[in-house]
């Protein structure tokens, strides 16, 4: 009688219906997941501009998620046991959406790194459940199409990640005319400047280790030339136009 049964069930999930709108959201998840682990790679020199370390030490935002998605990946399947899986994936996004805000508004390196380990461990929890989930969603004759489809978000992601934020990050400056050239307190102005924080005049004053007097005329025309905006008295890298001197 039990054979009869299993043979019975098997041939009931041979005829079900193809989840195929969860496994394309699968797909979507791992795009957003990736692409989240791998834009940061063109933007490197910003995020080390903008928190004040060394492009080195920016880099190893990279590292640090790929480090934790293997403790993850090596942990997870004694939760995955006990949780329903639908559960665990919804959590895993909002991991994901929680990682990318600390990392966006990181005032220091330590929290950027521990936004960074948040992605990790979204990313190593989802490839560790992601092809036994699209395998229940569909019949067995379709789990190589739905698998494919998963993967394809990893790699249409690994392609358009790093040149998405080249795209989306500062606009690179266009060389400086003689009539633009700075001087060296202007360009040492400049280089406290911040990329996308802004911070008051006194901050940048500090970090320049000059007088604020000096460094709000230095800004003034560091402005007129485009290469710093300002509100209220608080200063950042220009986003848009602009030229810098190249060194």
């Amino acid at each position: 009688m039990q054979p009869q049964v299993s043979i019975l069930a098997g041939r009931a999930a041979q005829h079900a219906p193809a989840a195929w709108g969860a496994v394309f959201a699968l797909a979507l998840a791992a795009f957003a997941l990736v692409a989240s682990e791998f834009m940061p790679v063109s933007l490197l020199s910003p995020i080390a501009a903008d928190l004040r370390i060394s492009e080195g030490q920016a880099g190893q935002a990279i590292a640090v998620s790929g480090a934790f998605a293997l403790a993850t990946s090596l942990c997870i399947a004694r939760l995955a046991g006990r949780l329903d899986r639908k559960v665990l994936l919804l959590g895993l996004c909002l991991t994901m959406i929680v990682s990318g805000t600390i990392a966006a508004c990181a005032p220091n390196y330590a929290v950027f790194m521990a936004g960074r380990a948040f992605i990790g461990v979204a990313i190593g929890g989802f490839w560790s459940l992601s092809a036994a989930t699209a395998m229940r969603l569909v019949p067995d004759h379709l789990v190589p199409r739905a698998l494919a489809i998963v993967n394809g978000g990893n790699a249409l992601a690994t392609v358009v990640a790093a040149p998405a934020g080249s795209f989306l990050g500062p606009t690179p400056r266009a060389p400086a005319t003689a009539g633009d050239r700075l001087t060296e307190r202007e360009r040492q102005v400049l280089d406290a400047v911040p990329v996308t924080v802004l911070v008051d005049t006194d901050s940048i004053a500090r970090t320049a280790g000059m007088a604020a007097a000096e460094v709000a005329a230095s800004l003034t025309r560091l402005a007129s030339l485009g290469h710093v905006e300002g509100s209220g008295g608080r200063w950042r890298l220009a986003q848009r136009g602009g030229s810098v001197e190249p060194r």
